[in-house]
């Protein structure tokens, strides 16, 4: 998700902008997990198929889907927040605590 900075965080003091950003980065890093965690699913899971049994792969992606559904939630989580603060975002433990403390059934 982009957006203009200087637009968003005009008014704000260092201090706050510098917590915005720390913010941000945790966004964007949980976005290049999840794509990681896509490639290694769509390529490296997929095309293991021909190549070791399906046992071997069950022990080596044993919980592949339960990381790519936590992160994409998580992630969705987090955008919207970041989408309903208009990118000032206010806080992000409470969607941290809810991915953590609530397991996905």
């Amino acid at each position: 998700m982009n957006f203009d900075r200087s637009t968003a965080w005009r008014g704000l003091d260092r201090e706050e902008q510098n917590r915005q950003e720390a913010i941000l980065e945790v966004i964007e890093s949980e976005g290049r997990y999840y794509k990681r965690l896509e490639t290694l699913y769509e390529v490296y899971y997929h095309e293991s198929s021909s190549l070791i049994s399906q046992t071997d792969r069950s022990v080596i992606f044993q919980n592949l889907d339960e990381l790519l559904l936590r992160s994409a939630l998580f992630l969705t989580d987090l955008r919207c927040r970041q989408k309903e603060d208009q990118f000032r975002v206010h806080s992000i433990c409470d969607t941290f605590l809810t991915h953590v403390l609530n397991p996905v059934m």
